[in-house]
């Protein structure tokens, strides 16, 4: 991924979103420059810095889809919708509709 970074940082540069949702510790840690666990960083919102002169753009790190299908469990789902509903608020989004028919 470290020889990956500097491409992607370009193209979030180039599509400058609103949002980043990392997913997993491994992508968080690469695009946070830190050590920190995802467990420690989930939840959250953080700074993003692309650039010199630029304002941070918010990133929202949560559990990678893998790991979840490996550590499947109510808490571990509820805490990636928590993560993804304060995305939504963050952007002004409603709630999906869940239809239980």
């Amino acid at each position: 991924m470290i020889s990956c970074l500097p491409y992607l940082q370009r193209q979030i540069e180039a599509i400058n979103p609103d949002i980043i949702v990392a997913l997993g510790a491994h992508a968080a840690r690469m695009l946070l420059n830190t050590t920190r666990s995802i467990g420690q960083l989930r939840g959250q919102f953080h700074e993003y810095y692309s650039g010199i002169g630029r304002p941070p753009t918010k990133l929202m790190a949560t559990f990678h889809p893998a790991y979840l299908l490996r550590n499947y469990s109510d808490e571990n789902r509820r805490y990636v919708w928590e993560d993804m509903k304060k995305v939504l608020a963050e952007l002004n989004l409603p709630l999906p509709h869940h239809d239980k028919t």
